[in-house]
């Protein structure tokens, strides 16, 4: 069984796709609402320089040696600005295009999700007097209660949401074309078009 599904991480509240696509069009009409409009790669660089920042959200970059084990974190600690640790590296490819920025821009909106949503929940939960935080393999909750899945379910309804994707989709049904224009990973894409019911019409 894959060690990424056996992982243990705190189970979230439910939330549907509907829900959570909802939310996606509610974070892009604040950071960026041309991206609602009509089909568009985000400029995630400028969002991460100059717009998030005035959301209390910063992407900080760091060394390999201080966040060994993943390319980038986001520290729930404290109540007030979100940090959102990014290895030098991956955070320079937030600034590059293409294949080189594939990496960069599906951790980025990652992160950003969970510091979106389940920052605020587990910092609710910190307030509560002798909180224990309950640990659940992956594998073991339902897919919509999983902090990863959600996360990279709003990640790509930020960097491709479904309204701009039906635009898109009238001219091409390539999964690899429609990567390109928006500026991601073709598997990033497939799994997006997977979890919002579109894989087929691609």
């Amino acid at each position: 069984m894959s060690g990424f599904l056996n992982e243990p991480v705190p189970e979230m509240p439910p939330l549907s796709i509907k829900a959570i696509e909802a939310f996606g069009e509610q974070v892009l009409a604040a950071l960026c609402p041309e991206a609602l409009a009509a089909p568009t790669a985000l400029d995630l660089g400028h969002l991460v320089e100059f717009v998030l920042p005035k959301y209390g959200i910063h992407f900080v970059p760091v060394s390999l040696a201080e966040l060994p084990s993943c390319e980038a974190a986001c520290d729930p600690a404290g109540d007030g600005p979100i940090n959102i640790l990014m290895q030098e590296e991956f955070f320079d490819g937030l600034f590059l295009s293409g294949r080189r920025a594939h990496r960069a821009r599906g951790t980025a909106p990652h992160e950003l999700s969970h510091a979106l949503i389940h920052v605020p929940i587990v910092r609710r939960r910190r307030k509560v007097p002798h909180h224990q935080v309950l640990l659940k393999r992956r594998v073991d909750m339902k897919a919509y209660c999983d902090p990863e899945w959600q996360a990279w379910c709003l990640a790509g309804c930020i960097m491709a949401p479904r309204r701009t994707l039906r635009m898109a989709m009238s001219h091409t049904r390539s999964i690899d074309a429609l990567a390109e224009h928006y500026g991601i990973s073709a598997a990033f894409m497939q799994s997006h078009l997977r979890r919002l019911g579109l894989l087929t019409r691609a």
